[in-house]
């Protein structure tokens, strides 16, 4: 679509429910869940519930329309000093959690 273009990393559709992708972040749950939908878990087959950085893949890595350079023109950023504390993570169709390159993560 015009809003969420595929040239503009969204060949997987919506990959995480929220995305870190800053430096010295706290994120902070409260004690609430955080989950797919069981009809978007049903959609969306590669999904993380948080994901720290602006892809799922390193730039040049993963399926060939992110590890090709016209697809795929932004270097993705990979937050660092991230700390995930207080979090329920639910149902989610592949990973919970998931970055590439990131250092300093914490998850109380």
């Amino acid at each position: 679509s015009a809003r969420y273009p595929q040239l503009g990393g969204y060949f997987l559709g919506f990959f995480a429910a929220l995305t870190i992708e800053a430096d010295n972040v706290e994120l902070d749950c409260k004690g609430k869940e955080i989950k797919m939908s069981t009809d978007f878990h049903k959609r969306q087959r590669f999904f993380s519930i948080i994901e720290l950085g602006s892809s799922a893949f390193p730039l040049g890595q993963g399926p060939p329309q992110f590890a090709n350079n016209y697809t795929t023109p932004a270097t993705p950023t990979f937050a660092n000093n991230v700390v995930i504390k207080n979090c329920r993570l639910g149902l989610s169709s592949h990973h919970s959690i998931h970055g590439n390159n990131n250092d300093g993560v914490t998850i109380k």
